[in-house]
């Protein structure tokens, strides 16, 4: 038995948060990590920790989903990329958390580390780059495209959206730089007619896309606003 146990076992949870929020020892978070009593608190430790070891182990070891899962999503913020082992380390926990497909759930951890405002933007954009399913890059283009602080967090989902009628969604339902760089990237002649018999977007831009899409040549960068448009 302990004479002095850390302040992060104890069973007032809001006493073991606080404590480990001051803590600063590696080795004492990596403990926290592993062996405090409640999920909530091994959570928070595990989102401290640097050591990928440790992390794996974790990922192995650990009884509660949630804490496994932060580990995973931890060790893909450190990487700075998808590990190249993600999908076998993935494998441990598909079956635990009932989803039965390892790309949907390292789709879905992506996904939540690139909406994550805890997260730098950096490592979200990061993981924006990583992903493939559009549907959660749809969403992510629509939450986060039109916001001053989030633009290129939505540039970079729309960058990887293919899907014309994805692209269309967000030309047609957002409001500047999401419209403006979703429209940059359909292919779809019939759907760019489409959008050009929208008053608010400039007609004659919109047969220069047209004409880009069959000689290449790039369009002039437009700012669209609610109704009009004005070239730069």
């Amino acid at each position: 038995m302990e004479l002095f146990a850390p302040a992060w076992k104890s069973k007032d949870i809001n006493k073991a948060l606080k404590a480990l929020e001051k803590e600063t020892n590696n080795k004492s978070i990596e403990k926290a990590a592993q062996n405090a009593q409640f999920p909530i608190v091994r959570m928070a430790a595990t989102n401290k920790l640097t050591d990928q070891v440790v992390l794996s182990n974790i990922i192995k070891n650990e009884q509660d989903n949630d804490v496994r899962a932060t580990a995973l999503k931890r060790i893909i913020i450190l990487e700075n990329k998808i590990p190249e082992d993600l999908y076998n380390i993935s494998e441990q926990l598909k079956d635990s958390i009932g989803i039965a497909d390892t790309y949907c759930l390292v789709e879905a951890l992506l996904f939540n580390i690139a909406g994550s405002s805890d997260n730098e933007m950096s490592e979200r954009i990061t993981a924006v780059q990583q992903m493939n399913d559009e549907q959660l890059l749809y969403k992510l283009a629509m939450h986060f495209g039109d916001n001053y602080d989030t633009t290129a967090l939505g540039k970079e989902a729309i960058k990887r959206i293919s899907d014309d009628n994805l692209l269309l969604n967000i030309v047609l339902n957002s409001m500047g730089a999401a419209a403006n760089e979703a429209l940059k990237y359909i292919k779809d002649e019939a759907i760019l007619r489409q959008i050009a018999n929208n008053s608010r977007f400039d007609k004659s831009y919109i047969q220069q896309l047209i004409n880009k899409n069959k000689t290449g040549v790039p369009a002039p960068v437009l700012f669209i606003f609610i109704t009009n448009a004005i070239y730069i």
